[in-house]
């Protein structure tokens, strides 16, 4: 039976239930911590019954309409010094759960390879077949700043890596992918002339 690693996984989610459902009981048996962020303090959703039936730490936060102000929090929260964070629709590869056993930690932190299930009728352009996310990282060395579709950037010192392979299998397809692209579209145009919109994102608007 293998050891438990001693990371954290984090996870944000809303009315991810469903999805935990399944994802829990893997991600329980592999890392010895995993934590929930919740932004759903109405609890619209069962997703706070399915962390205690897995035993799993959980935390609520504001409803901000996008993850990206409570990434912060997980590190904070987190017992262990390493941690990876990881979306509800996401799923660990066999590869890379081996690698972790026995990583470089001379490192601080490590971008990997997402890998998004192709899907003719989706713009590449913005939602490539591999995508490289800074996920894995050493607490107090990486910081996200709270702007729609923005991920962790490396502290300024850090030893930074790179996975080449498939670390994380993107389960998401076509229907909930327009979904969401809507939601962040209503967002970008709600707040064009907030800093949490990127200006990447504002021109494709």
């Amino acid at each position: 039976m293998m050891m438990k690693l001693d990371i954290s996984a984090i996870l944000i989610v809303k009315n991810e239930a469903e999805r935990l459902t399944v994802l829990l009981p893997k991600l329980t048996g592999i890392f010895d911590e995993v934590l929930v962020i919740n932004q759903d303090r109405h609890r619209s959703d069962n997703t706070v019954d399915v962390c205690n039936e897995n035993n799993v730490k959980h935390t609520l936060d504001e409803d901000w309409g996008f993850c990206e102000p409570s990434k912060n929090l997980g590190p904070f929260l987190a017992k262990h010094e390493w941690c990876l964070s990881i979306d509800a629709d996401e799923d660990p590869t066999p590869e890379f759960i081996a690698w972790l056993q026995t990583f470089d930690r001379s490192y601080d932190c490590y971008y990997i390879a997402r890998k998004n299930f192709p899907l003719k009728e989706r713009p590449q352009d913005i939602y490539p077949a591999i995508e490289y996310k800074l996920r894995l990282f050493r607490r107090g060395f990486v910081y996200c700043k709270p702007i729609l579709h923005n991920d962790y950037d490396p502290r300024f010192d850090a030893k930074v890596g790179r996975i080449e392979f498939a670390a994380l299998l993107h389960n998401k397809n076509f229907g909930e992918w327009q979904k969401d692209h809507n939601r962040y579209m209503d967002l970008i145009k709600r707040y064009k002339d907030s800093p949490i919109i990127p200006r990447q994102l504002k021109e494709k608007a």
